[in-house]
């Protein structure tokens, strides 16, 4: 038998998301620099200070993996480059693509009713890889919750997202 709250988290976490596309002048040039670096075409590009977002589909991720040292060195950001197929791919895929060199033990949902958002948590067995999710003073996971809130569209969702990362019991 299946558990209601199980069932709810992967329905929710199954939703086909998308990331919004619209370009700046200045992510323009951003992907032309990235073009000419790696010859790969790119979903998405989403700078969020001190990050640079890069959606890529997962051949073209593959393609432009190897350039990743040559990237960083250009852009003088912390380049991410995230396996997404916009229109395709989960809202499962794309959390674990913004985690990606992480293990992630496992994953649940809930609805804040209080606070008025969807609150996703991620499981991780050790505190060292906790602490990489969250990212120094939690800016890491501070700029996912804003990529989500800010650039990914789905269909069943509150006015906000917020991902908690947490250390599992095993």
């Amino acid at each position: 038998m299946y558990d209601l709250e199980e069932l709810r988290a992967s329905l929710y976490l199954g939703q086909v998301t998308e990331i919004k596309r619209t370009f700046t002048n200045e992510e323009l040039k951003i992907g032309e620099m990235f073009n000419k670096i790696t010859k790969t075409n790119l979903e998405a590009i989403i700078p969020v200070s001190p990050y640079l977002f890069f959606f890529l589909t997962p051949d073209e991720y593959y393609k432009a993996k190897r350039f990743i040292r040559k990237l960083r060195a250009q852009f003088q950001k912390k380049v991410r480059l995230i396996k997404f197929s916009n229109k395709k791919d989960t809202l499962l895929n794309l959390i674990t693509a913004l985690f990606s060199e992480l293990y992630i033990h496992d994953y649940s949902c809930y609805y804040d009713s209080i606070k008025g958002m969807d609150i996703i948590i991620i499981k991780f067995l050790t505190y060292e890889e906790r602490g990489l999710a969250i990212g120094k003073n939690g800016n890491y996971i501070k700029t996912i919750n804003f990529l989500l809130s800010r650039y990914v569209k789905y269909e069943d969702r509150s006015k906000e997202v917020r991902v908690r990362c947490v250390l599992s019991s095993i």
